[in-house]
């Protein structure tokens, strides 16, 4: 069920400022990381309706499941108009590019696929969701590279404030964005470091000169034909160099000791600052009301609102 193919998948909690860095890397860096994939857990979890995937009648079955995926028509439309050319994957395509009849085979034929049709070199996917499933990460992609992005927690909860599915106060998108670090910490521990990158957005603001070096020489760290630019300077104008720490201007300082008290080990570790503030961590009792809260407002949000 494992594909030993080299793919590279960028990580990170939502709102890390993986779309600016996954659209860096497909331009500048020859990968063909194009729309999130998103489907890999869906499909982990009702595998058994597929029967033997050994079967390549059932593994087609599959195929073209996923093929309906919304992954495709924003490959289609989006990507199309940006590239100026018609940008679509085909089941003989995908058929064609999968390695074995599985679950991780047709990833790889989907990506596989999507790497061609955009003219790119390597394979690779932003799948944010994949760093908690890290189990299932490993089963199917044992020799995959992993970049994981990782910004100011606290940045990260006004961001995810504003999407319709995003967490809705600063308990549950403390837990959210802390339970993102320990499992890249777990996947750090176990994964040697040509196989895994982490990268600060804060960091790439400051300096994108140096941290896309960085990248560029992990993506293409195997490729000796593959020689490193002189200098990223060119895409300095692309990059928002304020774009960091509005935390301390726009979020309330009960939010903020909110988050630190659950989150502050992990903004520690990576160098964020910790504010002295008035008030401190809630109760049990407050815990329970605010996941309650979240998992509300969430619902709420996806079912009747628009994103904003």
């Amino acid at each position: 069920m494992a594909v030993s193919k080299d793919i590279i998948f960028m990580l990170g909690c939502p709102r890390s400022g993986t779309t600016f860095l996954n659209d860096l890397v497909r331009k500048e860096m020859d990968v063909g990381f194009a729309a999130e994939l998103q489907m890999i857990p869906k499909y982990y979890r009702k595998l058994q309706r597929y029967g033997d995937l050994n079967s390549k009648d059932n593994f087609v079955r599959l195929v073209r499941d996923m093929l309906q995926e919304p992954y495709f028509a924003i490959l289609e439309n989006n990507y199309s108009k940006m590239m100026k050319r018609e940008i679509s994957i085909s089941e003989e395509r995908i058929l064609g590019n999968a390695p074995e009849f599985s679950l991780a085979g047709a990833v790889y034929g989907i990506l596989k696929s999507t790497a061609d049709v955009l003219d790119k070199k390597y394979v690779g996917n932003k799948h944010l969701a994949m760093l908690l499933h890290l189990d299932w990460l490993e089963e199917l992609f044992p020799n995959c590279r992993v970049i994981h992005v990782i910004r100011d927690g606290r940045d990260c909860a006004l961001s995810l404030e504003k999407m319709r599915w995003g967490h809705t106060n600063a308990y549950a998108a403390a837990r959210f964005w802390a339970r993102h670090i320990i499992n890249g910490n777990i996947l750090k521990s176990k994964l040697p470091p040509h196989r895994y990158l982490e990268t600060r957005y804060e960091d790439f603001l400051r300096n994108p000169d140096e941290e896309a070096s960085r990248l560029w020489n992990f993506i293409h760290s195997q490729d000796e034909e593959r020689r490193n630019p002189d200098s990223f300077s060119h895409i300095t104008a692309s990059v928002k160099s304020g774009n960091c720490f509005k935390w301390k201007e726009k979020m309330p300082e009960k939010d903020i000791a909110i988050f630190q008290a659950e989150a502050g080990e992990q903004l520690k570790e990576y160098g964020y600052e910790i504010v002295p503030v008035t008030g401190t961590g809630l109760n049990v009792f407050q815990k329970w009301y605010y996941a309650l809260e979240n998992q509300v407002h969430r619902e709420y949000k996806v079912r009747f609102r628009k994103e904003m």
